[in-house]
């Protein structure tokens, strides 16, 4: 079940001044006060949030949600939407979700099923949003040089993605499921956006280093001698992304830094340790069955995809490095993808796996 960790549907309805729990309720039942309509900067981060990872629901007077395992970035979000956010939710796997009052001038963005209309150009405040939301940035071998890329699951959205990005003054290329700026561009296309957007930050980085610096800063803190309980989820997959796969309570005690929960901790916090591996969303049983393979061992097609998909990103030779950069950048956008050690394990050793997967290829 979903909690509120920021509730946002009530607050003074302007028109009466009275104090309402749900001004969206408010606005339905009253005969004096209606809806307030959207501003330009709500609709510049509604078009934002339907580039990327927003979903509209409904027809008359849809809502928007958008979901993340990055708080401070939903945050950021609810504050820019203002009044129209019907604030954030927590479900028992971490995950949280935004959620917009339903609202009329919402069923204007009908039009944006399955992608925006030809005649709309794209904004640095749009874009913005698009680019936290959805955006990814992969590096050459040599961690030196950014490249950035965004999610694209059909040829029709590809085609107007890179529509709206040489309108804006930016080349593009179309990779398998994404599309992506020339390197050269990178630096260009940060400026344009601005500032980096909080929980985001590291998509803001031009150098691997800087980014997986960037990237670690999960927060794992003590308040007094209680750790929340995202901090304890953290925890975990922070061990699960240095350990390459999820951990046994024994691994995890072996593996933890003195700052971080011990794992009784944790199974204790969480019920028992089977409980907080899969709050954690690191089940693998669960996970594979959910795209439909059973077992508890990556299929060799999730395995092959992964690897030759990484090939075609990174610049250069592949290497482990490189594939653990890349699946971090994957995972954070919701993909499932096998760990380094998965994806050694059937071949003995990284550069036997390398010339099984791609000679096949």
């Amino acid at each position: 079940m979903a909690n509120y960790i920021l509730d946002g549907r009530g607050g003074v309805c302007a028109q009466c001044g009275e104090e309402k729990r749900s001004l969206s309720q408010h606005w339905v039942k009253s005969a004096t006060c209606e809806f307030r309509p959207l501003d330009d900067a709500q609709h510049e981060i509604v078009r934002g949030l339907l580039l990327g990872d927003g979903t509209l629901g409904g027809r008359r007077r849809p809502s928007l949600e958008v979901q993340s395992t990055r708080e401070p970035h939903l945050r950021w979000l609810h504050r820019q939407l203002g009044w129209l956010s019907r604030g954030i939710t927590q479900d028992g796997r971490g995950v949280y979700r935004l959620r917009t009052m339903s609202h009329g001038d919402l069923s204007e963005y009908e039009s944006w099923r399955p992608t925006p209309p030809s005649n709309w150009e794209l904004t640095p405040q749009a874009a913005r949003v698009w680019y936290a939301c959805d955006g990814a940035v992969g590096f050459t071998s040599d961690g030196a040089r950014a490249q950035i890329t965004f999610a694209a699951s059909n040829d029709e959205k590809r085609t107007a993605l890179r529509r709206l990005l040489s309108q804006a003054g930016f080349q593009s290329a179309k990779w398998d499921r994404r599309v992506a700026l020339n390197r050269d561009e990178t630096g260009d296309w940060l400026a344009w956006l601005g500032d980096p957007v909080p929980g985001s930050e590291h998509k803001w980085a031009t150098s691997r280093a800087v980014y997986q610096r960037l990237r670690a800063e999960r927060p794992v803190w003590k308040e007094g001698r209680k750790y929340p309980d995202e901090s304890l989820l953290n925890a975990l997959r922070n061990a699960a992304d240095d350990l390459g796969t999820p951990p046994s309570k024994g691994d995890y005690d072996r593996w933890h830094p003195e700052e971080y929960p011990t794992g009784q901790t944790i199974a204790k916090r969480c019920g028992n340790w089977h409980d907080a591996i899969k709050a954690a969303d690191l089940d693998l049983v669960e996970k594979l069955r959910e795209y439909g393979h059973e077992g508890n061992e990556y299929p060799r097609e999730m395995i092959y995809a992964a690897v030759r998909e990484a090939d075609h990103v990174v610049e250069g030779p592949l290497t482990r490095e490189d594939y653990r950069a890349w699946r971090a950048m994957e995972r954070d956008r919701g993909r499932m993808i096998p760990s380094l050690t998965a994806v050694i394990r059937p071949f003995g050793t990284w550069q036997s796996a390398l010339d099984t997967i791609l000679d096949s290829a």
